[in-house]
């Protein structure tokens, strides 16, 4: 069994990770446990079982929890992997490059003809590199 920390079901870009997590746990013969961490101040309910032996791996897909407490899971040799987060100290992390996909796309729709090309997005976390 491994488990998946997520911030809430509703957000359809979770569905799609979900999807692909899931798929590839019955690949490799497990089965995934999804968290939803709707309710603020649950962080240790939510990796607790980790700590049990419930389940053998946790793929944390959520930026609710604090560096701290994903730096804490690594003491104990947990194994976790962050999923669109880094935090700096940790290596064990998969994220998308939106800027290479960003100019993909538009590499794309100039190849194809198109030169008035418009992005939309919403706030920045971090500044981009």
């Amino acid at each position: 069994m491994l488990g998946m920390i997520i911030p809430d079901f509703p957000n359809p870009i979770y569905a799609c990770i979900i999807h692909g997590a899931e798929d590839q746990a019955a690949h490799e013969g497990y089965n995934l446990l999804v968290y939803s961490m709707k309710q603020e101040g649950l962080e240790n309910s939510y990796i607790s079982p980790l700590f049990e032996g419930r389940i053998e791996g946790l793929l944390i897909a959520n930026s609710q929890l604090g560096n701290k407490e994903i730096l804490d899971l690594k003491k104990p040799k947990n194994p976790f992997i962050l999923v669109n987060r880094h935090v700096p100290g940790l290596e064990n992390y998969v994220i998308a490059d939106d800027v290479l996909g960003g100019k993909l796309d538009t590499k794309h729709l100039a190849e194809q003809g198109h030169y008035l090309i418009a992005h939309i997005s919403g706030h920045y976390l971090q500044e981009p590199n």
